[in-house]
């Protein structure tokens, strides 16, 4: 509000200019299971070309952890199928390269198999009719099948597939910067929470299946005392 008077100089400066902004918490957003991702990828119906559409998205930002506006921009021209490797157009007009894996790799090509020659269309991902995708279609498509799956306690859509990828990009062993550059962040601090909700996986993982408490009773140790 001050900021405007001062634009419009109904007041000298923005008495509030020097100030700084409270920073606002960004609350993550829950990753889908690996139960609720297959629950996910088979309630699609593949007879339906817009559903066959949305599900070869939701499998391809799965791998890549893409953004939906990203996927739907996305040109024929912009994929090298041979090297594994699309050239993604990002947030600031940024241009990146992003692997994709053998799956992502099949998917796609029968996706362009099934599509086939649009004339006069450079985009790569269309409607029944030949047309570009609508980001918000394919958001509200992709809510439509996290309903029919029976997914609950986790808001199924795009980002939420995009914060699935990078958590078990972490739990494969995928490093902090090569994520980074992968999902196209200026800085580390977004890859750093999902290192840090992977390193809670391991530590939960580890005490499932820490060598010393799965050998029993150790020789040469005193009777156990619980410590808490």
């Amino acid at each position: 509000f001050f900021g405007f008077l001062a634009r419009e100089r109904m007041i000298p400066a923005d008495p509030f200019l020097l100030v700084e902004k409270p920073r606002m918490e960004k609350k993550l957003i829950r990753p889908l299971s690996t139960e609720q991702v297959k629950a996910l990828l088979g309630a699609f119906d593949h007879k339906l070309f817009p559903y066959f559409t949305v599900w070869t998205i939701s499998v391809l930002i799965l791998d890549t952890g893409l953004r939906v506006s990203e996927v739907v921009g996305l040109k024929a021209d912009q994929m090298d199928f041979e090297a594994g490797v699309l050239r993604v157009m990002g947030k600031g007009g940024k241009e990146r390269q992003v692997p994709f894996g053998a799956t992502s790799k099949q998917t796609l090509w029968n996706y362009a198999t099934r599509r086939g020659e649009v004339p006069d269309q450079s985009l790569f991902f269309v409607n029944r009719y030949g047309g570009g995708l609508c980001r918000v279609w394919v958001q509200k498509v992709m809510r439509r099948i996290g309903q029919r799956a029976g997914i609950q306690g986790v808001r199924v859509s795009p980002h939420t597939l995009r914060h699935t990828f990078a958590i078990n990009y972490v739990r494969n062993g995928g490093d902090a910067f090569s994520l980074q550059r992968i999902l196209g962040h200026s800085c580390l601090d977004m890859v750093k929470v999902y290192v840090s909700l992977a390193d809670q996986d391991v530590a939960a993982m580890y005490r499932k299946f820490s060598p010393m408490d799965r050998l029993g009773p150790v020789p040469g140790s005193k009777r156990r005392v619980l410590v808490r």
